[in-house]
């Protein structure tokens, strides 16, 4: 199954019925809150030992990122849209390292780093609204 794919699913399972009825900005305020919904669902499992689930968790949030990391324009975006890749990259490399631990750790630290660059770009609409 490919990226883009997996991310229309999960949009679809969060009630929103096409991807293509919003805009980019909220498309991607979207696959923030996915991921961090993913990332609450796979700490909560880790706290119960539940490999599986946690595993899947895991899994459909590195597509997120993998969806976040595809949607950078390096052209436009300059350093910006480098540093976010960096960031993506970063959190990936946390998560199969939490996966293949089954840790909560990474998953915080991702966790928070994610909710600080969403309130960022959460904000950005408010601006420019």
């Amino acid at each position: 199954m490919n990226h883009t794919y997996a991310a229309m699913q999960q949009y679809h399972q969060a009630g929103v019925q096409s991807a293509t009825d919003v805009d980019a900005h909220r498309l991607i305020e979207m696959l923030y809150g996915a991921l961090l919904g993913k990332l609450s669902k796979a700490r909560l499992a880790c706290g119960l030992r539940q490999r599986a689930d946690f595993g899947t968790y895991i899994g459909e949030a590195l597509a997120i990122i993998a969806e976040l990391r595809n949607a950078l324009n390096p052209e436009q975006g300059g350093e910006i849209a480098e540093r976010l890749d960096a960031l993506y990259s970063f959190s990936a490399q946390r998560l199969v390292e939490a996966n293949l631990e089954l840790e909560a750790g990474p998953i915080e630290e991702v966790s928070a780093l994610i909710g600080e660059i969403k309130t960022a770009w959460d904000g950005i609409r408010d601006v420019t609204a």
